[in-house]
């Protein structure tokens, strides 16, 4: 190599490698705060929730509606006045958006609201149209507003599915004020929120349900549609926001669900979910234990999603093959057709024009998708991708070797069920050491 020639290659290898390490420092960073905003986050968490124990222990249930913490008790008058007067509709006194917006949007979302494309506050029992189910509840009705919390719509979005036919089953649990019981028999209503303009929801937090009410007031933008997340497209589908709002007065304020883990959020939304993130970097060189544990998930039913590196543009950069940076994915079916592991994925952005697919192998216009390969993976093409009035939305397909080399966190929530192997077991002994005391069950943990 001449002079001139090896001053170019070190020059430019100089280059590449501050660029690697400034990447690496960028993301470094943005984990950083992701940890800080996670931690802030179950901090704040842990002081609401002492205040609310102690309410709920020197509760008086004869107390009038305002006056009592959010529980089924509160709830039940919230419905029988509802009932017994028409022209009634809760407000949360405690958590008033349109009076006081600054509390519940957070410091950060309250500051961006002006130059954001909010309107007002509006009532979703007011919208003429608005439904909270319409064909029952889908991955495909999410689609992100203006706040990042892409982490919890892909854990919403695994736990909706994909199907034709939505097995919303798991959605519909966490709406405790729209289930009716007749002669000890639950039935889903869905439309006692019209009457109250309120709901009672259920999520699950250290092995605890902690229940919800909201209002059904909303931010809307200037084309009177949601302005954080919405559901269908025309936006009037209401469940995912009415998911997101409570899981917001769950952690204090909308600005508080900024930034999060699919798992940790899976976790909230199940009674009894067990999160794991793993860095899919290790698992790169043993790629057949990872397709193994793929397949071995799908079989216990665990809910599934992943996450690509952090940048410093944040989800406003890519990786230039269609995976937006510092985003969560929510993975929606895992399938093997001939010897390769295939994984649907969705990006929680959902169906608009500016969405990101994956560009590569398996993408929806891959040559990829032969007559047997959708066939057998249950295919079905989307529009034709050339037009220019094609909305992509958002769901994926791509090879389990393609989802290690394009992400980096893999995230996983097991319902700790016997299913799984896990089983109670019980064994009577006493607290002082007799004969029976090393048979006890015992762990030996070093912090």
């Amino acid at each position: 190599m001449s002079p001139d020639k090896l001053t170019v290659f070190n020059s430019l290898q100089e280059f590449y490698e501050k660029a690697i390490r400034q990447k690496e420092r960028d993301q470094e960073k943005a984990a950083m705060e992701v940890a800080a905003a996670e931690k802030e986050r179950m901090e704040k968490f842990g002081q609401m929730s002492k205040a609310k124990a102690e309410a709920l222990a020197n509760m008086d249930p004869n107390a009038p509606i305002s006056e009592l913490p959010d529980c089924l008790i509160k709830w039940e008058k919230i419905l029988a006045k509802g009932i017994a007067e028409p022209d009634y509709k809760y407000v949360d006194d405690e958590w008033n958006i349109v009076d006081n917006p600054e509390k519940v949007l957070g410091a950060k979302l309250f500051d961006a609201k002006e130059a954001s494309d909010f309107a007002r506050f509006e009532r979703a029992s007011n919208m003429p149209g608005w439904e909270l189910f319409i064909d029952g509840a889908s991955c495909r009705d999410i689609c992100q507003g203006q706040i990042g919390d892409c982490y919890l719509l892909s854990a919403v979005s695994v736990m909706a599915g994909v199907s034709d036919s939505p097995q919303d089953a798991k959605i519909r649990t966490l709406f405790k004020s729209e289930w009716d019981k007749t002669d000890g028999v639950e039935s889903f209503n869905g439309n006692n929120w019209k009457k109250t303009g309120a709901f009672l929801l259920e999520f699950a937090k250290d092995g605890k349900v902690e229940e919800i009410i909201i209002d059904d007031y909303i931010p809307l933008n200037s084309a009177n549609m949601p302005l954080y997340s919405r559901g269908g497209t025309e936006g009037n589908e209401i469940w995912i926001g009415i998911i997101e709002k409570g899981y917001a007065k769950l952690y204090g304020d909308y600005s508080g669900i900024c930034a999060g883990q699919i798992p940790l959020a899976l976790a909230d939304l199940n009674f009894g979910g067990f999160p794991e993130t793993t860095i899919l970097t290790t698992m790169q060189s043993n790629s057949a234990t990872f397709m193994t544990q793929l397949k071995r998930h799908m079989e216990l039913g665990t809910m599934l999603g992943v996450g690509s590196a952090e940048s410093a543009g944040g989800d406003g950069d890519n990786n230039g093959r269609g995976i937006v940076m510092n985003h969560a994915y929510a993975i929606l079916q895992v399938k093997e057709y001939q010897n390769e592991i295939l994984i649907q994925l969705r990006n929680p952005h959902g169906s608009t024009y500016d969405t990101l697919e994956w560009m590569g192998d398996w993408a929806d216009d891959s040559e990829m998708w032969t007559t047997k390969a959708k066939s057998r993976l249950g295919y079905k093409p989307p529009a034709d991708t050339n037009d220019s009035e094609y909305i992509p939305d958002g769901i994926f397909w791509m090879s389990s070797s393609d989802l290690l080399q394009n992400f980096k966190y893999f995230y996983t929530c097991r319902v700790l069920t016997e299913k799984e192997g896990w089983f109670k077991s019980s064994q009577k002994g006493n607290i002082v050491k007799t004969p029976n005391f090393g048979k006890l069950p015992q762990f030996k943990l070093r912090i």
